[in-house]
């Protein structure tokens, strides 16, 4: 929820210097998060930094990827395991304290706003953090809607390459496909394969 309420916002106050258009999701297996890895974090990075290098220009994607992988190992002890926090004493320390003192200390988080929350989050990053002036949003919501047509662009390149390389090799699947059902054919029946008795049994 908290992702999608970031991807909400994002899109409402874009940041003017971003490389790429903003995305992505939590990952459920580790293989799959290595192979989005790959094809959209390791391959745009030596491209551009392949571009850069044409252009006599100073590459940095690369050492820019090598760092943010180095800091998601180091945070992956926390972010793949599932945390419990137990809050017992704050809780039971909202019924204790008087409403002048909560409205000083603010103990009441069911009645934060989310959604809110959020939407101050992305202004702040993008102001305090990046630097960003508010009077950049209308230049910066222009570069974000060429990003994303880069982006959806580059998504329809990759999956048409894919489906021409299947074509292009299907005879190499077919051929595999063809070896391992020979493979499997040639084997005998388990119904025919009788399990040996242990010596100690007919003694």
């Amino acid at each position: 929820m908290v992702l999608l309420l970031c991807k909400k916002w994002i899109e409402v106050y874009p940041h003017t210097l971003a490389l790429w258009y903003p995305g992505g999701d939590i990952k459920s297996y580790e293989w799959h998060n290595k192979i989005c890895i790959f094809f959209f974090h390791l391959i745009p990075a030596y491209l551009i930094d392949g571009l850069l290098f044409l252009l006599g220009k100073k590459t940095f994607m690369v050492n820019v990827q090598k760092r943010i992988s180095h800091g998601l190992k180091v945070l992956q002890s926390y972010t793949v395991k599932q945390w419990r926090f137990k809050n017992d004493n704050f809780r039971n320390l909202r019924k204790k304290i008087s409403k002048e003192d909560n409205e000083i200390f603010f103990t009441d988080l069911s009645a934060i706003d989310t959604d809110e929350y959020m939407k101050n989050y992305v202004i702040g990053t993008r102001t305090y953090c990046c630097k960003e002036d508010i009077s950049t949003l209308p230049r910066a919501r222009k570069l974000n809607k060429i990003r994303y047509i880069v982006h959806v662009t580059c998504q329809i390149l990759f999956y048409l390459i894919l489906v021409w390389l299947i074509y292009s090799y299907r005879h190499v699947f077919t051929s595999s496909v063809e070896f391992l059902d020979s493979t499997l054919k040639s084997l005998p029946p388990i119904s025919n394969v009788k399990a040996e008795e242990p010596d100690f049994i007919n003694s």
